[in-house]
């Protein structure tokens, strides 16, 4: 018959061993040094974890960190907590100001408060509330966001949804079967405030290469812009638009240069 697994339970600053547990759980600044492996996983305060580690549910929050590469079916930052390696698993959430110096390779990222990705980001849903970092490519089926990120590579999925605010944002390239960018303001003082302190032609999205089959943009300047049939509205300024289908041009946008295939 085999053993039930231990629970692990830490109040204070206290430290144990890494191993193989039900559950597992530091309340304060607790230490684990070593491996962790167990079903349920949660850091209410600063607790480190120095290895890595492998759970079902994890939850931090607070500060805690784990040092090694991590993998879960479900993990949850509430506050500012940060993993120094990568990621692999089922769901990322960030509530607040998470970090992840690694690479993320999950089925979903949901950030809700300030996310910072180090490294590449892979994922079939990745939805955005707030603001994003990442610092390598960000690739899935669905990039969905309302709030301001950077991508420091390659931006791909098929169906990108940004809806701008007031902070910019920016990806060196960006590419996908269905793009859609535009400005979402929120009543009279968002307007109030993009006005006075953006201005209502500010540059919220910039890239130096998009490339889709249907492109609708707002606000967005770009080297270049590739696509089938493409859209190009208030705020836009392109320097070179191939499309292959039809080029519509709405309030102002400026195309420097324009051909079809």
């Amino acid at each position: 018959m085999m053993a039930e697994k231990s629970s692990l339970i830490i109040n204070g600053s206290g430290m144990s061993g890494g191993g193989t547990f039900d559950k597992v759980r530091i309340n304060g600044s607790g230490k684990i040094v070593g491996d962790l492996i167990c079903d349920t996983f949660a850091i209410n305060g600063s607790g480190t974890v120095q290895g890595n580690m492998k759970a079902g549910d994890a939850h931090i929050s607070g500060s805690g960190k784990v040092t090694g590469a991590v993998e879960a079916d479900s993990f949850t930052i509430s506050g500012s907590g940060h993993l120094e390696s990568g990621m692999r698993g089922g769901l990322l959430r960030i509530n607040g100001s998470g970090k992840v110096d690694g690479a993320v390779s999950v089925r979903t990222v949901q950030i809700d408060g300030s996310g910072k990705i180090g490294g590449n980001c892979e994922a079939e849903e990745v939805q955005i509330e707030g603001m994003a970092q990442i610092g390598g490519n960000c690739e899935g089926e669905r990039f969905h966001t309302r709030g301001a990120f950077t991508v420091d590579g390659l931006l791909n999925a098929d169906d990108i949804q940004i809806d701008l605010y007031h902070s910019k944002s920016r990806a060196k390239e960006i590419g996908g079967a269905h793009i859609d960018v535009r400005v979402a303001l929120v009543g009279a003082i968002s307007q109030f405030i993009h006005s006075i302190f953006i201005g209502k032609d500010a540059v919220l999205l910039q890239t130096d290469t998009m490339e889709g089959d249907n492109i609708y943009l707002e606000q967005t300047h770009a080297q270049v812009v590739r696509g089938r049939d493409i859209t190009l509205g208030k705020g836009c300024d392109v320097g070179l638009v191939e499309y292959t289908g039809t080029l519509t041009k709405l309030d102002g946008a400026v195309v420097h240069e324009e051909r079809k295939l």
